[in-house]
Formats: structure tokens, sequence, C-alpha cells
């Protein structure tokens, strides 16, 4: 079972305040992180950045190493808990979504028990998606599946976008990947459209899974 942490999105870059106080949206990620573990959930998944952009150039540096000093604390209390702390790329204009910022991040932590988990229509947008499950290959533990036409994160049930997932499904294959792969798809208001997505697009990713034959 895996969890999105409940504050929605970790403000690291502006809310961790250099004297090491705690901050109110810290605070909310590891009480997540608690109810998680009561819940016996295994993964949790947070986005390591804000919902923000325009993050001066000048600050930059000196909030991604606030972000990872964070992120370190967090992963301590989600070892505490037998948590696995997990990282999820983001959307192409934020922090996070390039997936040049989540290696540089996995880097600057001091613990090495962090995973990624890929959101493949983030990857579509920012487009890393042709090279991400090889760069990302020794930290990928679950995927977010959804689709999307290249404009809007509108996440589609995989292949009602044009997310080329026979390549995918190809480089996570390569790559040795065995962890979950979750659908991520919206609907609105209709619960009976999302079951019918949710149900197409299983059976388009097994389908595919046969043809190029995946274990």
């Amino acid at each position: 079972m895996a969890r999105h942490g409940t504050a929605g999105t970790l403000r690291l870059l502006r809310d961790f305040l250099p004297c090491g106080i705690l901050c109110p949206t810290l605070r909310q990620v590891l009480r997540a992180a608690d109810a998680a573990a009561i819940l016996g959930v295994r993964y949790y998944v947070i986005h390591p950045g804000p919902e923000k952009s325009g993050i001066p150039r000048s600050e930059r540096l000196d909030r991604m190493e606030n972000a990872a000093r964070v992120l370190d604390r967090v992963a301590e209390h989600c070892r505490q808990l037998n948590l696995n702390l997990v990282l999820e790329n983001m959307l192409p204009h934020l922090f996070a979504g390039p997936v040049r910022d989540l290696m540089w991040l996995l880097g600057a932590l001091n613990a090495t028990d962090v995973g990624i988990c890929l959101d493949t229509g983030h990857a579509f947008l920012t487009g890393d998606l042709h090279t991400v499950a090889h760069k990302l290959s020794g930290h990928l533990w679950m995927v977010h599946a959804s689709d999307n036409r290249q404009q809007f994160d509108d996440h589609l049930p995989p292949g009602d976008g044009q997310i080329p997932w026979p390549k995918l499904l190809e480089q996570l294959a390569q790559c040795r990947f065995h962890g979950a792969l979750i659908l991520e798809i919206a609907g609105g208001e209709n619960s009976e459209s999302i079951l019918q997505g949710a149900q197409r697009a299983r059976a388009h990713l097994r389908r595919l899974a046969s043809e190029i034959q995946l274990p």
C-alpha cells in the first residue's frame, strides 16, 4: 500500500528555517507519516518541492540544500516507523520536475533508503519520459501511471493519450523494474467513468506487456 502525504506538497524550498525550527508544513508531513504507519502503509510518497514556480536563481541552491536537509529528517522519521519514503517527480515548471533535480536531491541526501515514484504524466510533459527509467533505474520503486496529450496533466487512463507505452514498458523491463504500477486517473465525480477507464487501462497495459513479451 502506498500513500501520498496528506499535506499535499512538501514546501521544503520555502518553509524550512535555517535555524532548524520545525516548520508547520514539516510537522504536517511527519503527522501524515504517523497516520500512514497506523494504516499499515509501506510506501509514503511526497512531492519534494513547492507547487509554485519562480524561485529566484540567486536563492535556488540554498533552497535546494534546505530541501535535502528536511528530507533527511523526514527519511529518518519514516525509518523509525518502518515506512519507505518515496519522492515523486513533479510538473516541468516546478522544482523536482526535471529528472536532474531528483538526481541532485538523491545525491545531496545523507539517507540512502529513499526511492523515486515515476509519475508518467509529469515526465511526458517534462520531456524526460524517453530516458527517465534508465536514469532513475537504481532508485525507481513505483510508477504512477496516467496519460495525457502533452499539453496538460490530464490524468487520462493509459492508452487514451499520447504516451508511447510500449517504449516505456520496454525501458522498465530493461531496468528490471519490479515495483508497483498504480493507475492515477481522473474522471470528475463520475465514479463509473473512473472504473471503466481503469479497466480499459489495465487491459491496454496487459496487452502491450504480452505483445512485447514482458515477464
